[in-house]
C-alpha cells in the first residue's frame, strides 16, 4: 500500500506536454533499437546460412553421412566451423521471437492486452475514461518493457555475431585446406584442355 500511495504523485508530476513527449519519443527510440537488433539478426542469419553453402560447395561435408561423430573426430575444422555456424543461426532466430510479456491482466498498449477487452468499443472507452496520469502510466510502462526486449535482443545478437566470425574462421581455414590436394587436379585439367 505504501509503494502504490508514493506512485500517486509520482505520476501525477508525469502529466505535462513535455514529459508526455520524453515518453514518446523514448518509445520510438525503443522500437527502432528492436528493428535494428532484428535487422542485424537477420544478417548474421543470412552470413551464417551463406558460410555453410561455402563449405557445401568445397565439399568440406560430404562424408558426414550418418554417422557425425566419427565424422566430427576426422574433420575438426569443418566440424566446428559447421557447429558454430548452427550456432549462430539458432541464436539468429532466437533474437527475432518476440519477447514482450506483462503481468498486467489488461493493460492499453500491449497487443494481447488490447485482445483480452470484450471488443473495440470497449477498449475504447477503457482509452476515453483514462486520465492524463494513467495514460502516461501505460506508455512509461510498455517503454520499459520494450526496454527489456532491446536488452536482450543486444545480447543474444552480439553472441550470434561473434559465433558467426568465429565459425566463419574455421570454416574458411577448413576450405583453405583443400586447395592443396585440389589445386594439382585442377591445374592438369586446365592443362589438358589447353594442350586439346
Amino acid at each position: 500500500q505504501g509503494e502504490a500511495a508514493g506512485e500517486v504523485p509520482l505520476v501525477e508530476s508525469l502529466a505535462s506536454e513535455l514529459k508526455l513527449s520524453f515518453l514518446v519519443r523514448e518509445h520510438e527510440y525503443l522500437s527502432d533499437l528492436i528493428k535494428f537488433a532484428d535487422q542485424k539478426a537477420a544478417f548474421v542469419f543470412a552470413f551464417a546460412v551463406g558460410a555453410m553453402t561455402v563449405g557445401y560447395t568445397f565439399h568440406l561435408y560430404d562424408a558426414l553421412g550418418g554417422r557425425p561423430l566419427a565424422w566430427a573426430a576426422d574433420h575438426r575444422l569443418p566440424a566446428l566451423g559447421l557447429l558454430l555456424m548452427l550456432g549462430a543461426s539458432a541464436l539468429s532466430f532466437a533474437t527475432l521471437l518476440p519477447r514482450l510479456s506483462s503481468h498486467k491482466s489488461q493493460g492499453l498498449m500491449y497487443f494481447n492486452h488490447l485482445l483480452q477487452h470484450e471488443s473495440h468499443g470497449a477498449y475504447t472507452l477503457r482509452v476515453l475514461e483514462s486520465d492524463d496520469a494513467q495514460l502516461l502510466r501505460e506508455v512509461a510502462a510498455h517503454c520499459y518493457s520494450l526496454a527489456d526486449i532491446v536488452r536482450w535482443k543486444f545480447k543474444w545478437t552480439n553472441w550470434a555475431i561473434w559465433t558467426s566470425v568465429v565459425g566463419a574462421i574455421f570454416t574458411l581455414a577448413a576450405v583453405a585446406g583443400t586447395f592443396p590436394q585440389s589445386a594439382p587436379a585442377a591445374l592438369d585439367a586446365s592443362l589438358t584442355s589447353v594442350d586439346r
